[in-house]
Order: structure tokens, then sequence, then C-alpha cells
């Protein structure tokens, strides 16, 4: 059984890089249309309104005496 597994991945592997190259032959774009910046800045923007929605928090955890968050 594993080594029918293993002919199966290695055939969609092979299937999967001929449909990739016969496509980037037509011309499509491949990948992330938006770009890695664009994910990049989401992700950030992001993080930043969590820790700006933590800071009260962390804020009131501090004041009670408790030092490993500040």
């Amino acid at each position: 059984m594993a080594l029918v597994a293993q002919q199966e991945r290695e055939a969609i592997s092979r299937r999967t890089k001929e449909a990739l190259a016969a496509a980037k032959a037509r011309g499509v774009n491949l990948g992330n249309p938006n770009g890695a910046e664009a994910l990049r800045e989401t992700v950030s923007r992001n993080a930043n309104r969590f820790a700006a929605d933590l800071a009260e928090v962390v804020g009131d955890i501090c004041s009670d005496g408790h030092t490993t968050l500040c």
C-alpha cells in the first residue's frame, strides 16, 4: 500500500508541475494577486489593533503589581 501511495504522490506532483508550467506558458499570472506586501500590511494592521485593544488590560495587570508583562 505504501508503494502505491508513493507512486500516487509522485504522479500528483508531476501533474501539478505540468499544469503550472502550461498555465505559465499561456501567460497566466501565478501566485497571490495581491502580493505578499498586501498580506504583510494586513497582518501588521491586525496585530497593532490587537495590541491597542490589549494595552488597557495589560496596564491594569501591571498596576496590580504583576510585572511579568510590564
